[in-house]
């Protein structure tokens, strides 16, 4: 795309000052860590529990997590650009394992819903961030871990699935006004894990799947609460699944996590599944879920890891995932949920750190990836200009690298993301870059000063209709 003209000597250093100011030239500054918080305190002694929801009914998702002693609540800040601090609601047995959210008396305010090892209890929503005292709900459980809140019955009306370590499955059906039907109990074979919910078999009723010791279970629903018989689904060591739908059909899917992989179980629709190759993820797997990371209308995967990193897997839409998109974050993510906290159209993710007690905020891009989006340029990166060079419309980039005696061009893709860096060499220590139309190209032309050789590299742009192999892959004319 563009031609090096020449290279001029710098007598006089005040040419340096009107190159880096040029026309149409603009400052571009990049996150860095330390820079922008990301991680916030959530009380003493975090557990695994989160969920979000606006509970303050601002257009931004909060947070709920569960913490030795209650429930903490951290609100978004007015921008949805991070969250503010965290206030705890004290929750009985300071015990509190596993949260979710839900509207339980129907009155337009969202509620929380926490196990404990003792029992379920619910906090009144008031609508504006705040709730009411933790409530207990009539029943005798015992060891309740894991928790979802949905219709199991299809009466409008939100109930509470609850799993245990004694291997018991209690669901409690809701009025819709703040109380609650006598529980059921469902008898399993081990201890329960997390619980999926979705329509499996498409006959209009809400189907769950769980782990049971080593095994994933489904249980098929009856729509009046009661479930059927439990079946076992041929997987090899599930610990968690997910429902989503991971081949664009829209039959619910599971994905489940596994010791070192991902595999994807699709639905037939009939509460069958086809099992395909499992996708190898990190070491230390503690959480999935399943949500369109990067807005292609079907659900991808996203796994944290014990030991710093969080992997989104990209699902190709045929039924099988991409390799792992690995974002670093230091210290153990245990728990996470999914999403769009800033409002940008992307879902972003917050987890729990239960090592340093705080919970994390990694920003969705739209393109799979989470946390800052850092482009991989030349060494010591020293001048940024921003211009549209390959005139499509988005801006891109030039990056002045002083450490490797090179600018760097990345296009961008209009969705804050950029296409892999193209490296043109220069003179010695560049350190400014400039856009502007110094030639009569007609088009943006680029001049990089090197500070240790004294001279400065112009590059126009050249008279060709079409962007250039090196650019876009297109065929020269």
């Amino acid at each position: 795309m563009f031609t090096k003209l020449s290279q001029y000597r710098l007598g006089v250093l005040a040419c340096a000052s009107v190159l880096s100011v040029g026309a149409r030239a603009q400052d571009v500054s990049f996150y860095e860590p330390g820079h922008v918080r990301s991680e916030y305190p959530a009380g003493q002694n975090l557990r695994n529990g989160i969920a979000a929801g606006d509970f303050n009914n601002d257009g931004h998702p909060d947070l709920a997590v569960t913490t030795y002693g209650g429930v903490s609540v951290l609100l978004a800040s007015p921008d949805g650009s991070s969250f503010l601090p965290a206030l705890t609601y004290p929750v009985a047995f300071n015990t509190p394992v596993y949260v979710a959210t839900g509207d339980l008396n129907r009155d337009g305010r969202l509620d929380i819903v926490v196990t404990t090892y003792y029992g379920i209890y619910w906090l009144r929503g008031n609508g504006d961030g705040t709730f009411q005292s933790a409530t207990s709900i009539p029943g005798s459980y015992n060891s309740v871990t894991f928790l979802q809140v949905t219709d199991v019955n299809g009466d409008d009306r939100l109930d509470i699935v609850a799993g245990s370590d004694s291997g018991t499955l209690y669901v409690v059906l809701g009025n819709g006004d703040g109380t609650f039907q006598n529980q059921r109990n469902i008898t399993l074979a081990g201890p329960l894990g997390a619980i999926a919910a979705a329509d499996f078999n498409r006959d209009g009723r809400l189907d769950l799947v769980t782990t049971v010791s080593n095994t994933l279970v489904l249980l098929l629903g009856n729509g009046d609460g009661t479930f059927a018989a439990p079946r076992a689904l041929s997987v090899v060591s599930p610990r968690i699944a997910v429902a989503g739908d991971f081949n664009g059909d829209r039959i619910p899917d599971l994905a489940v996590l596994q010791q070192s992989s991902v595999s994807l179980l699709l639905g037939n629709g009939d509460g069958t599944f086809q099992l395909t190759r499992p996708s190898p993820i990190n070491a230390n797997p503690t959480d999935i879920k399943a949500g369109d990371m990067n807005i292609d209308g079907i659900d991808d995967v996203v796994v944290t890891h014990c030991g710093g990193s969080v992997s989104v897997l990209l699902a190709n839409g045929d039924g099988t995932l991409q390799p792992p998109i690995g974002s670093g974050t230091s210290g153990c993510v245990t728990a996470l949920a999914l999403a769009d906290v800033d409002r940008d159209g992307y879902l972003d993710m917050v987890g729990n750190k239960p090592d340093n007690s705080v919970v994390i905020l990694m920003p969705g891009n739209g393109d799979g990836t989470v946390g800052p989006n850092r482009p991989s340029v030349g060494a010591s990166p020293y001048s940024v200009a921003v211009g549209d060079f390959n005139e499509d419309g988005i801006n891109d980039l030039a990056v002045a690298n002083s450490g490797s005696n090179s600018f760097s061009l990345l296009l961008g893709n209009g969705n804050a993301t950029f296409q892999v860096a193209r490296s043109i060499p220069v003179g010695l220590r560049p350190t400014s870059v400039a856009a502007g139309r110094f030639t009569n190209s007609g088009h943006l032309d680029l001049a990089v000063v090197n500070s240790s050789s004294d001279d400065v590299s112009v590059f126009a742009r050249k008279r060709r209709r079409h962007v250039y192999p090196a650019w876009r892959g297109d065929r020269r004319q």
